[in-house]
């Protein structure tokens, strides 16, 4: 068998969660890790799922449909801009899609996240000693009007926090006050796909549903700043076949330039 990394891994976890008909928003304004999360992955996923016959699109930025099994040559805005694609919208006609629910799937991380999928990019802190962070971008275009929102990120208790410091984008509720209360149209936080473990969300917010091989339910507890729920049926991921990692590493991926 295969040697497979971390990456691979979480590609293959995501990938069976991609369904026909659906279109997937890819940012590509991100560096280093949080890139290989919210760009690389989903991507990678993304081909996997279409290499089994899954009629799964993605937008990346502006463009729509562009042909994943061709990637560009690097990440810089022209190099993008000329990758082939079905369409290049314009800014406004890019969040207009977001507002009409155009988007089925939106790919976000974030520096916090709490047990109701609150999602914060924006500043961590107290009064008196905010340390501002990169920023919205979409990020509450995704949370409130796409249809789920999968959360890719790598756990720490530095991230899976109680209670997120600053809200960009909502999630389940906050307090007593829940989405409906705001008249979100989307479905909010569905999927958190991480280095070692897949969650969904339940009544109590949180819940652990798989585990990566050699992973146990306290490895990923330990990694947590909450104890999150469990399903009753906690499923084991199997390792990924020499099939799938040889369609994965078919799809060579642009490096960054940064």
């Amino acid at each position: 068998m295969t040697e497979w990394s971390t990456n691979e891994m979480m590609a293959v976890a995501l990938s069976p969660h991609l369904h026909d008909g659906e279109i997937g928003f890819i940012g590509v304004g991100s560096s280093g890790r949080a890139h290989e999360l919210v760009t690389g992955i989903p991507l990678l996923a993304a081909h996997l799922a279409r290499s089994r016959g899954v009629d799964f699109d993605i937008q990346i930025g502006p463009l729509i449909a562009p042909e994943i099994e061709a990637p560009p040559a690097g990440w810089l805005d022209n190099e993008i801009y000329g990758w082939d694609a079905s369409a290049l919208l314009t800014s406004d006609a890019n969040m207009d899609g977001f507002l009409r629910g155009a988007v089925s799937v939106g790919f976000i991380s974030g520096a916090q996240i709490d047990r109701w999928g609150n999602v914060n990019v924006s500043r961590v802190g107290g009064e008196g000693s905010w340390k501002r962070l990169g920023g919205a971008l979409a990020l509450p275009e995704h949370c409130a009007f796409a249809g789920r929102a999968i959360l890719v990120c790598d756990l720490s208790t530095r991230t899976f926090v109680a209670d997120v410091d600053y809200v960009t984008g909502f999630g389940h509720r906050r307090g007593d006050v829940r989405r409906s209360d705001l008249g979100l149209p989307g479905g909010g936080p569905a999927l958190v796909v991480t280095d070692s473990a897949l969650f969904d969300f339940g009544d109590e917010g949180m819940r652990l549903v798989a585990l990566y091989p050699g992973v146990s339910p306290n490895d990923v507890e330990n990694r947590m700043a909450f104890s999150p729920d469990t399903v009753a049926t906690l499923a084991e991921l199997p390792i990924p076949t020499d099939e799938e990692l040889g369609q994965l590493r078919e799809l060579r991926l642009p490096e960054l330039p940064w």
